[in-house]
């Protein structure tokens, strides 16, 4: 288990621990949930390893070799939003295939998410001294409230604004107004 102290980690090619006192007209704290609260990229992973299990259908295994290695660089360069036509495409596999892909994809539900240790043991840290935890999160919806449901904090967060609900994805101030509203805060008196 991390130790949580007040500050803020910067997630680079190396990480870097800034403090920042928190004062008490902080009453909540706004997260986005990827790559913030959870590696995105490990749930892109298993996700993934549920696309690929059983291929049978889609390609010999040597494609499915290539493509496996081709998405996994993707999941690690991005764009995340063209992986699977990307990795279609530079493996060989039958470009048609993609349409099949994609729904495979939307209904690959990994059983686990992998948090931040740290960002755990800093939300547990928040709650602990009465502050209020809203997240604010990009992406399709449905694969975010896949995440939560994962999430082994989840009873910590008071409030959830899905940005693709709103229409209005960041850095739009409405996912963060919409996260004061349901906190019953100011937008003044939370930090994000």
């Amino acid at each position: 288990v991390a130790e949580c102290r007040n500050g803020l980690l910067v997630r680079t090619l190396r990480d870097s621990f800034v403090p920042l006192p928190f004062d008490d007209a902080v009453e909540g704290v706004v997260f986005d949930l990827d790559d913030c609260l959870i590696d995105q990229k490990a749930w892109m992973d298993d996700k993934l390893s549920i696309v690929t299990r059983e291929w049978d259908e889609f390609a010999e295994p040597a494609l499915v070799v290539a493509f496996e290695r081709e998405a996994r660089r993707l999941i690690d360069e991005g764009p995340w939003d063209r992986l699977l036509d990307i990795a279609v495409r530079r493996s060989g596999v039958d470009e048609t295939l993609v349409p099949a892909l994609i729904e495979r994809w939307r209904a690959a539900h990994p059983a686990t998410v992998a948090p931040y240790a740290d960002a755990q043991a800093l939300v547990k840290a928040l709650r602990r001294e009465g502050r209020r935890i809203a997240v604010v999160t990009d992406n399709p919806a449905a694969s975010q409230r896949q995440k939560l449901e994962r999430l082994p904090f989840r009873e910590a967060l008071d409030a959830i604004v899905l940005t693709a609900e709103l229409g209005a994805a960041k850095p739009s101030p409405l996912g963060y107004t919409a996260a004061a509203a349901d906190l019953k805060l100011s937008p003044t008196a939370m930090i994000a």
